[in-house]
C-alpha cells in the first residue's frame, strides 16, 4: 500500500493504489476496444455475402492411416458447426479442382481448406494449417493508381483468414487425439467469425 504524509496532521494517510491503476489502465482499455473493433470490423468485411463452406482436407499422404484420422475429424468438427448455424456446407477432398472451382461459383461459397505435412520418426510430428480462401482469375487492387502494379490484374488464391498448430511426441493415438482437439479450435474461431459476419 503507497503511504504519503498529511501536511497539517502529520499522521500517515494511505492512498489506495487502485486510482493510480485505473488512470493507467483506461487508456490501454480503450485502445484494445479500438483494435478489437477494427478487427471485427474487417472479418465483417472479409466473410460477408458467402452463402456457404466447402471443405477440403490436403494431406502431403492421403494413404497414411494417421493424416486420414485427423482429416475425418476436422471434416465432422466443420460439417457439425456448419449444420448448427444452418450455413451450407460440402465437403469436396479429393475431388478434381475443376470440380471444387465449378462448385465453388455455382454455390457462392468460401473455400475451408485444411493442410496436413506430417513427419514419421522420433518423435512423429504433425503440422496443420486451416485456411479460407477464394480464388480470382483476375484481381486488381481497389482504388490503386494507373500505371503501377496494383491496376495489374492478377490471378491466385486470396487468403482471407489462417491458422496453423503443430504437434509432436507421444504415441501415435495420443498425437491424433492431441492435434484433433487443438485443431477443432480453430476451426471453432473461423466459424465463430464466419457466423458473426453473417449477423
Amino acid at each position: 500500500m503507497r503511504r504519503s504524509l498529511c501536511a497539517i496532521c502529520r499522521h500517515p494517510v494511505r492512498i489506495p493504489p487502485l486510482f493510480f491503476v485505473a488512470a493507467v489502465s483506461w487508456p490501454i482499455l480503450f485502445a484494445s476496444a479500438w483494435a478489437q473493433d477494427l478487427e471485427q470490423e474487417f472479418n465483417r468485411q472479409q466473410f460477408s455475402e458467402w452463402a456457404g463452406i466447402i471443405f477440403m482436407c490436403v494431406p502431403d499422404d492421403d494413404s497414411d492411416a494417421m493424416q486420414k484420422q485427423l482429416c475425418a475429424s476436422a471434416s465432422a468438427e466443420a460439417r457439425l458447426l456448419a449444420a448448427s448455424a444452418k450455413i451450407p456446407f460440402q465437403d469436396l477432398s479429393g475431388e478434381p479442382w475443376g470440380r471444387v472451382s465449378f462448385k465453388v461459383k455455382q454455390t457462392r461459397s468460401i473455400i475451408l481448406e485444411t493442410t496436413i505435412r506430417a513427419a514419421r520418426g522420433t518423435p512423429s510430428a504433425i503440422y496443420m494449417r486451416l485456411e479460407a480462401t477464394s480464388f480470382y482469375s483476375n484481381a486488381v487492387e481497389q482504388g490503386g493508381r494507373e500505371g503501377t502494379l496494383d491496376v495489374k490484374p492478377r490471378a491466385g488464391d486470396l487468403v482471407l483468414w489462417d491458422k496453423d498448430v503443430i504437434g509432436a511426441g507421444g504415441s501415435e493415438t495420443e498425437l491424433v487425439q492431441g492435434m484433433s482437439n487443438a485443431f477443432a479450435t480453430n476451426i471453432k474461431e473461423f466459424f465463430g467469425l464466419f457466423i458473426e459476419s453473417r449477423n
